[in-house]
């Protein structure tokens, strides 16, 4: 059980970033516009990922973990993992796994869409305002979108979560745009 709770957390981080790898042996891709998404504790693992590959130009993290230790409070499964990693590798676990412990680390060259729902009761929005601030003080370009009355799944809202994905990934993207401006947020 152990080492399937290590795995569920150092492990998946290196699959994402042995992905991009093997995509390079697949096909052509263009390594100068890596992006990667992640959702819920897949925000979480797109922000160690980042934290370990500075060579990714977009994210796009959506109700995504970023202290550990207060999601904790609010989700007994992820509680029970990391007590068991506590066990293992001692108190910090938390701390390194929590992006709001290493923005410092974060690619100064990204470009981040952080979506939350205001009604989330299984990670709190404060947690996506937590990174905001951990962002603006680091001076990295990103954008900070709460939807009003939107859950974790931030239901009723796909139309809404596309149409933000679909132009960010435009602006982020584009030629003209050489640089955006840093801390923006919207509402």
């Amino acid at each position: 059980m152990m080492n399937c709770t290590m795995n569920l957390v150092e492990s998946d981080v290196d699959d994402i970033l042995n992905l991009m790898e093997i995509a390079k042996e697949i096909h052509s891709p263009d390594t100068s516009r890596w992006a990667m998404e992640g959702w819920s504790r897949g925000g979480m693992m797109t922000y160690l990922a980042l934290r370990k590959r500075h060579d990714v130009k977009a994210a796009i993290i959506s109700g995504g973990i970023t202290d550990v230790a207060e999601c904790c409070l609010n989700v007994p499964r992820i509680q029970a993992t990391l007590q068991q990693l506590v066990q293992i590798e001692g108190i910090r676990v938390y701390e390194k796994r929590s992006a709001i412990h290493f923005a410092d680390e974060l690619p100064k060259d990204c470009k981040y869409l952080i979506i939350h729902g205001t009604r989330d009761e299984t990670v709190s929005p404060l947690q996506a305002i937590k990174i905001a601030e951990k962002l603006l003080e680091q001076k990295l370009h990103f954008r900070l979108v709460l939807l009003e009355e939107a859950d974790h799944f931030l239901k009723g809202k796909k139309k809404e979560v596309d149409a933000l994905r679909k132009s960010q990934s435009d602006f982020w993207f584009s030629s003209r745009v050489s640089s955006p401006f840093p801390g923006q947020v919207g509402l």
